[in-house]
């Protein structure tokens, strides 16, 4: 079946997105957010005009052109900044609020960032290392109402834009910058000795836009789950949802989401795998300890068969569920790393779409993803239009190195040739580092990463990720991960390290260790013998993540 492609406006400048919006959208509902208990609603045409303004302030201060950065948590202003930055010429740099205190020193450095905007809650980290950041110009506080000892307001700011603006008759500055040259300066969490800058085009950032929009319509309102430094809600959440004219509901913080969902009601959310499968793995627990495994399951098969007759009774089986999003989620947008099968089936059983896709930072970062017309939850969908994908050096199962070549590649990475050259090559092809293959119907699966490979003294290749996904399936792992033990002549049996739910743990370390020796076995039988864990290794803590919430394998030692 040929998935339907939606007509989406294209673009040849990301201000263009305001200026259509202005024009088609002007008095819709762009922003709603919360100041102090008090619900505050933007107009696009107001957030046009703030955009401007502080577009006018930018080029008042003699800083267009200049790399810019930004720390704050998720509000109205880091938006507008971004925009504003985005419509000048210069390069917004998102630095990632969950970052150290010497990691935010050393991207603001690398990045030769000279000015920093920021939320009241990072003033004292900056003003106390204003010697370490020697490039820096500006400081500019979004909670400072006046001007003081360095760190201008941003209100103020703004305000000075405004009159200019106003004195120009609301005229939208005319200059552009290079399509083709770097606009975004986004760097990977965890940064400390050589950070890795990834520079983007406002070209390769349109691309991603216009066609990740043919394959996933938006409407309605959202709630923003993710960091805003995060590339993916940076781009499709914020930039995706401007350019479908929706409204975006700003979350404040990871405290407030359960509350934001109910009190918002969102249709769509972009999100990751770890919040979709810590919801699924709570809500099979709780049927656990009530004693409804079996009626769960049971309105997990009368939802299934009726959505075979094109009956979808998923809402009404699964109210509760429903409710806990706000009772209006229509879909999930879920990427940043593989969501697994059996997660995307459930969330589907109850109602609720779930649009899978891959992307990396590196290509701006959409690769693939499943279509609303054409959704397989068990890939990560189609590549996008224009996309190419080539999977190297396929193995036995089909699985290979995953190169991608497109609109979205990068630029580079900012002072960094060496790596640059290493990760493209000389025709162009992004060497993702992911494992994966293309089913049939052209849709990608992606099976692990490269440098998580295992490989046997005999040859054999072993996914981790394949065996920790059916470990997952053992309702009191947590965590877990699966590498190959190590010995004169190399690897040759497996060793799985867990993490097990405190609230499940029964009987003493011997009991608990033979009842997951027995349940891995149970599990793992339908896999081959090479396939099986000899050694189990229980933790007495969760493993180390990124800001990401990813596993750090490179310091467990692997």
């Amino acid at each position: 079946m040929k998935h339907k492609l939606y007509d989406v406006m294209e673009l040849s400048n990301i201000g263009e997105i305001l200026d259509i919006a202005k024009t088609e959208a002007g008095g819709h509902i762009a922003f709603r957010y919360r100041i102090n208990d008090i619900i505050r609603e933007i107009s696009y045409a107001e957030f046009c005009h703030d955009t401007t303004s502080l577009l006018y302030a930018i080029r008042k201060l003699d800083i267009d052109g200049c790399h810019i950065a930004c720390l704050s948590e998720n509000r109205y202003e880091w938006i507008n900044t971004y925009l504003a930055v985005l419509c000048s010429k210069s390069v917004f740099v998102p630095v990632d609020r969950d970052m150290t205190e010497e990691e935010v020193l050393n991207v603001l450095n690398h990045s030769d960032s000279e000015v920093v905007f920021c939320s009241g809650l990072y003033e004292e980290l900056l003003r106390n290392n204003r010697d370490k950041l020697k490039r820096i110009r500006y400081f500019i506080s979004f909670d400072r109402k006046e001007d003081e000892d360095g760190f201008l307001s941003f209100d103020e700011l703004r305000r000075k834009g405004e009159l200019t603006l106003i004195n120009s008759g609301e005229q939208y500055p005319q200059e552009k910058r290079d399509p083709a040259a770097m606009c975004m300066l986004f760097y990977t969490s965890g940064t400390t000795d050589t950070p890795k800058g990834v520079m983007l085009s406002e070209k390769s950032i349109i691309s991603c836009i216009v066609n990740a929009l043919k394959y996933c319509k938006l409407e309605g309102s959202c709630l923003s789950l993710l960091r805003y430094s995060h590339i993916y809600e940076a781009v499709c959440g914020i930039l995706g949802s401007l350019h479908s004219h929706t409204t975006i509901c700003i979350n404040e913080s990871p405290r407030t989401v359960n509350t934001n969902l109910k009190f918002y009601k969102p249709d769509y959310i972009y999100t990751v795998p770890a919040f979709l499968e810590a919801i699924y793995q709570r809500i099979w627990k709780n049927a656990d300890e009530m004693g409804k495994k079996n009626r769960l399951k049971n309105l997990l098969n009368a939802s299934k068969t009726a959505k075979r007759i094109n009956i979808d009774a998923g809402k009404g089986l699964f109210s509760s569920l429903h409710k806990s999003f706000g009772g209006e989620l229509k879909k999930i947008i879920c990427g940043g790393a593989p969501l697994r099968g059996e997660v995307a089936e459930f969330f589907e059983a109850a109602g609720i779409q779930i649009i899978n896709g891959y992307g990396l930072t590196e290509y701006s970062p959409i690769v693939s993803v499943n279509s609303d017309t054409r959704s397989d939850p068990h890939t990560v969908g189609l590549p996008l239009q224009d996309t190419e994908i080539n999977i190297i050096n396929p193995q036995r199962d089909d699985n290979g190195e995953i190169y991608v070549r497109g609109p979205g590649t990068m630029l580079g990475y900012y002072k960094n040739p060496e790596e640059t050259a290493r990760t493209i090559t000389e025709d162009g092809w992004l060497i993702t580092g992911d494992r994966g293959r293309l089913n049939e119907d052209g849709h990608l699966i992606i099976t692990g990463r490269s440098k998580n490979l295992i490989v046997f003294s005999n040859s054999r290749i072993v996914h981790p990720e394949e065996i920790e996904e059916h470990l997952y399936k053992i309702d009191y792992i947590k965590e877990a991960v699966v590498y190959g033990i190590r010995a004169e002549g190399g690897i040759r049996e497996l060793c799985a390290e867990v993490y097990m739910d405190p609230e499940k743990q029964m009987g003493d370390l011997i009991e608990q260790t033979e009842k997951l020796r027995n349940d891995i076995t149970d599990i793992l039988s339908p896999l081959p013998l090479y396939k099986q864990i000899s050694q189990i290794v229980i933790r007495p803590q969760e493993f180390p993540k990124t800001a990401n919430d990813k596993i750090k394998r490179d310091e467990l030692g692997l």
